[in-house]
Formats: structure tokens, sequence, C-alpha cells
């Protein structure tokens, strides 16, 4: 069935996707069709976490070393290309980094990340091995969900890395120190005005943490708060805020509602495996974002269909 997905209506409705297809396993085919046919619009796959020689792993796995796609990994492409050639799915990023325990003995991915683009024997491997990966896989850009490091001049040159002067989508994942953030977002915008022809404000979004530590975060607040000399046109749009699957559908379709006609263009949900674990599904949950902010339907209603919430 062909859906009409919220796009049209010019929402980004987004779902992190912890471990997807990290497994050659049956359950990826009944996950794929769930995805294809839920009304998300923007996956991002969570996580990619970099080693200090560059490797990329993925599920604990190397996906890309030394500049090869991994062949453990050769049942990946043809899943992920199937999720974005038919149904509501657009946009796949690969999220990069997480939270890790302050007791930790392992240095964050984005630690790593700094001490190689110090060098450029680091930068050429990073750059080669990211390029494997974008070679082999159908994806849109990355996502940066560094909850270690915050160091911005990092965060801004990976993204002058991998945003290929505008041709791959770069997001950022913040739930503290916006400070940080804009600082990336203004030194990301100078070295943009630098290129011939100058670009535009490389990071095309932020997907706002509002549960667990970014738990009571406003994202108008954040909104409000982005800096005004960093190329960004539309503040509110700029902002996606997220919530986890500890909320139904219909809790989530009521916290949505208090953004409509705010500016803010959608939402994402953290993430597929609570999903997958509860009574739910991908499609309720992200109906659930599009009837809040499109003010349809009623707050004690699970959502029907995609079609009904994006025609009505």
């Amino acid at each position: 069935m062909s859906l009409i997905v919220p796009a049209a209506r010019g929402l980004n409705v987004e779902l992190y996707t912890s471990g997807l297809f990290g497994r050659n396993l049956t359950s990826n085919q009944v996950q794929l069709t769930a995805l294809q046919q839920s009304g998300f619009t923007t996956i991002v796959i969570w996580t990619l976490h970099v080693e200090s020689d560059g490797t990329l792993l993925y599920c604990n796995i190397p996906i890309v070393q030394n500049g090869s796609f991994v062949n453990t990994f050769n049942y990946l492409p043809e899943l992920l290309t199937k999720l974005v050639s038919s149904g509501s799915v657009q946009n796949l990023l690969f999220s990069i980094g997480s939270g890790m325990p302050p007791d930790s003995p392992f240095p964050s991915d984005f630690q790593n990340i700094q001490k190689l683009l110090a060098t450029k024997e680091g930068t050429r491997a990073l750059r080669q091995n990211f390029n494997a990966l974008a070679a082999a896989l159908p994806i849109s850009g990355y996502d940066f969900d560094d909850e270690t490091l915050y160091d911005p001049t990092t965060t801004a040159q990976l993204t002058e890395l991998l945003g290929g002067n505008n041709q791959m989508i770069v997001t950022y994942c913040p739930f503290t120190n916006q400070n940080v953030w804009n600082s990336a977002l203004q030194q990301t915008y100078t070295w943009d005005g630098q290129q011939k022809p100058p670009l535009g404000q490389s990071v095309q979004w932020w997907n706002l943490q509002c549960y667990v530590g970014g738990a009571g975060n406003d994202p108008l607040a954040w909104a409000k708060a982005l800096p005004s000399d960093a190329g960004i046109t539309n503040p509110q749009a700029f902002i996606i805020p997220g919530f986890d699957t500890s909320q139904t559908p219909a809790s989530i379709q009521q916290t949505f509602t208090q953004y409509e006609g705010t500016g803010i263009k959608g939402g994402f949900i953290y993430d597929s495996a609570g999903i997958f674990a509860s009574p739910y599904t991908p499609q309720q949950y992200a109906l659930a974002i599009i009837e809040g902010l499109q003010g349809t339907g009623t707050e004690a209603d699970e959502p029907k269909s995609v079609a009904a919430a994006v025609s009505a």
C-alpha cells in the first residue's frame, strides 16, 4: 500500500533505532516492513562507535576497517536500500557516539575523533572509513551524539569532514551544554562562509533530547538561545524535540499538542527497541507526533492510520 507521508505536510518525524539490523536475523524483515509503513520520515541508526585507529563499530562489531566495509554486515546494504526505496522513510542517518558511564575505562568516541583529527594520518583514516560506509550503505548523513567530550572545535571539524560541502545531512543530538553546541554551529558557519561558493549552515537541525538527562528541556527556549550569527533562519524549525518510549503513543500525542502552531516542525522517538518490546507499533508513535503537531484527533485516541492523519 502506498502511504501518504508526513513530509507532504512539512514535518520531520524521526525514530532512533537502537541496534537496528545489527544481526542477520529473520526478525529483520518484520521490522523492515513495520518501519516502511510507519510514517517516520527519518530513521537514525543508533549508534556508531569510533575506535582510536578510526575503525567504525556497529553493535560493537567492526563495520568499516582500514577503509573497507566488513563482510560481517554484507546483508545490511540490501535491507537499508529497501527501507528508503519504498514507504515513508526518506532520510537515513547514522548516529555517532553515545553517553559513557563516568567510571568507564574506555575513551569516548569523540575523544578518539579529537585525537584522530589532530593528525593528517588520523584525519585520512576517518575520511576513508566514513567514505567506505557511505559507499556501502544508502545513508543520507550523520547525527552527532557527543555526551562526554563537549569540545566545539572537534564537533565543527567533524561536521566539515562529513558534511561534504552540504552533500550529506549533519544533525546534532544535544541534551545539555547548549553553549558548547552553539559554539560548534558558529565555527561551522564560519567555515561554510569561507568555501567557494559560500555554503549555508552545514548543520541541518538539532535533535533535542527531552527525556532522561534532558527531561524538562524546553525546545522553544533552546530555539530562542540559538546564536543569531550562525546561519539559522528559522530557529523553531531547527529544534526537533524527542521523547522516549516510557510514554505511550497517547501520551506522546498529548506532549506534542503543546507545540502546535509554535513553529516546531517535527519530533523524534527514542528508540525502536523500546517500541518493538511494547504492545505498540512504530506507526502509532509516528502518528502520535503527527497528530499532536497538527492538532488532529483527540488526546485519548490511539492513532489509526497515516493517511487519516496527514489528509485531515
